[in-house]
């Protein structure tokens, strides 16, 4: 994936996913960060997160993250990236 390829990509789940619903969930739940001085996070202080956590990502060639409730990968070979906002789940091994 080159840079423009990525950027391409960040742009287009910072513009469809849906931060606001995330914002109001993290409210409603409480949910607090500790990047917030321990508040919940604004939308704004959510979408400088994301981008900050996939643009760390894309430097250091990783494929997945997770903090804060999200889940991150980047597909180098297939060209896209993915998002998600996990509030619960469960992985069973064996």
């Amino acid at each position: 994936m080159t840079q423009q390829q990525f950027e391409d990509n960040l742009d287009e789940i910072m513009n469809w996913f849906e931060f606001r619903k995330v914002e109001k969930a993290m409210k409603v739940l409480k949910w607090k960060w500790a990047g917030t001085d321990f508040k919940t996070p604004s939308e704004p202080e959510i979408r400088q997160a994301v981008m900050k956590q996939f643009r760390q990502m894309y430097q250091d060639k990783r494929k997945f993250g997770a903090i804060g409730g999200f889940s991150y990968t980047i597909d180098y070979d297939n060209n896209f990236i993915n998002l998600e906002f996990i509030l619960t789940y469960w992985t069973t091994i064996g």
